[in-house]
């Protein structure tokens, strides 16, 4: 398995509980899987994040595309540069981006504009993002602090309902 991976796979595992799993539930569905579940009309494009689902109770689908970051980027296949920047054409675009290092100990999370502001910085690029200049802080944090920081954000945008205080 690669780290990518098992990278999706610590964080669907630790949101598991508050996935609806009777809506759709996209893990990983990578490069020619993806173009077969388009071409069927199972999903809208063949450019897929890494993680689709909806939260418990929320009418909308969250997408999130992970990436693991060596020696300061990520790389990114062209085909989700011109699907998801630059005025592309993909229809499921991600709304959060996030990232882990190598050993899985160290996480990151963007929101897609602030990610697709770095992919613009290297417009000429066709090699890896720099998503981390010399000397600049790295905002990193554990696992456990990731999966809340999605929550929050989901929380905030309405992609996952608030909590109802419960009283007695």
């Amino acid at each position: 398995m690669r780290q990518e991976h098992r990278f999706c796979a610590e964080v669907y595992h630790r949101l598991h509980g508050q996935i609806d799993h009777d809506k759709r539930v996209l893990f990983c569905l990578d490069g020619a899987a993806a173009r077969e579940a388009a071409k069927s009309g199972d999903v809208e494009c063949a450019t897929m994040p890494d993680l689709c689902f909806t939260f418990v109770g929320a009418s909308g689908e969250i997408r999130i595309e992970a990436k693991i970051v060596e020696r300061r980027r990520v790389k990114l296949g062209a085909d989700q540069r011109t699907a998801w920047c630059r005025g592309g054409s993909g229809k499921a675009v991600p709304h959060l981006w996030i990232g882990a290092d190598e050993g899985l100990t160290q996480f990151w999370l963007w929101d897609h504009e602030g990610f697709c502001a770095k992919i613009a910085q290297h417009a000429t690029s066709k090699g890896p993002i720099l998503v981390f200049g010399d000397g600049s802080a790295h905002d990193h944090c554990a696992i456990d602090e990731l999966v809340a920081r999605i929550v929050a954000w989901a929380t905030e945008r309405g992609f996952k309902p608030k909590e109802q205080a419960r009283n007695g």
